[in-house]
């Protein structure tokens, strides 16, 4: 697993300029396939599996137009939603062929270009971060949300998009639910770095200081060169009453040899002794 420092940095900041506003039709119709995805997503949890599956075939034919159409409109949002109908439309299907056998097999659908429909794909820990970058960039933190959501719920078992799913839930400041994703994966993987550094930005956005304090000091345990957890610490460190300056320099210090990025506010912040907490929420240090 790639250090949580350039996982989050992929998931948060924006990658060179800002996508151009799509044409008015390419939002109609990425509007028309959301929806018909809202509708499968209740038709299943309520247990309308075929009413589900017809809908499910609606969003990923919508998504399909979009791609081929307007190729270089939120391509990674919409190669992930085709495989997550795919994904359902599959699940659904095997659990239709239970209940009757006599039920025809619906094909999921294929991603835009293929000739033939296939299997229906993993979910991609790789192109799930591409779609979320490419919504939070934009400020879509909901949409981001339901992302996340979508892939958690085809692939509750993977590390990758727990993780994922727990970033994305700080960056909406949903810490509760983050501390409950992470305290089931450490549950799993006590050891878990990248788990306890997103623990900690739970818990600070929770108020509970002392607690994130303690993740950090396991995150670095359990993998000492992590610039994230080394500079994280120091912010926080610079956040008690009194600040702790000579410690958190020396974090901060062991941040930038870990290959972390540079941080002016931070570094004048070291230059002498503070008059109280940092000005910067906490939670901030996600980003």
């Amino acid at each position: 697993m790639r250090n949580i420092l350039a996982l989050m940095l992929a998931l948060v900041l924006p990658a060179g300029a800002p996508a151009a506003e799509a044409d008015v039709p390419a939002a109609l119709e990425f509007h028309s396939a959301y929806r018909a995805l809202v509708n499968a997503d209740e038709a299943r949890d309520a247990g309308r599996f075929e009413e589900a599956v017809a809908h499910y075939r609606e969003a990923a034919d919508a998504y399909a137009r979009l791609g081929k159409a307007w190729p270089e409109w939120q391509p990674e949002v919409v190669r992930f939603r085709l495989a997550y109908c795919a994904n359902q439309i599959e699940t659904l299907r095997k659990r239709l062929e239970r209940q009757a056998p006599s039920v025809p097999e619906v094909p999921p659908p294929a991603p835009p270009g293929a000739d033939t429909p296939g299997a229906a794909p993993p979910v991609d820990p790789e192109t799930l971060r591409a779609a979320i970058r490419a919504l939070l960039s934009e400020d879509r933190i909901e949409e981001a949300r339901t992302l996340t959501l979508d892939a958690l719920y085809a692939a509750p078992d993977s590390v990758s998009v727990r993780l994922l799913t727990a970033a994305v839930q700080c960056r909406a400041g949903r810490y509760a639910d983050a501390e409950t994703l992470m305290l089931g994966l450490l549950e799993e993987t006590p050891a878990q770095a990248d788990a306890l550094l997103l623990l900690a930005t739970a818990s600070a956005g929770l108020g509970r200081l002392g607690a994130a304090e303690q993740q950090l000091r396991s995150a670095l345990d359990a993998d000492p060169a992590c610039s994230a957890a080394h500079y994280n610490l120091a912010r926080l460190l610079l956040a008690r009453t009194p600040p702790a300056v000579a410690e958190a320099r020396a974090h901060y210090d062991a941040s930038l040899r870990a290959g972390g990025e540079p941080d002016p506010d931070l570094e004048a912040a070291l230059a002498g002794p503070l008059p109280g907490p940092l000005p910067e929420e906490l939670p901030g240090m996600l980003e």
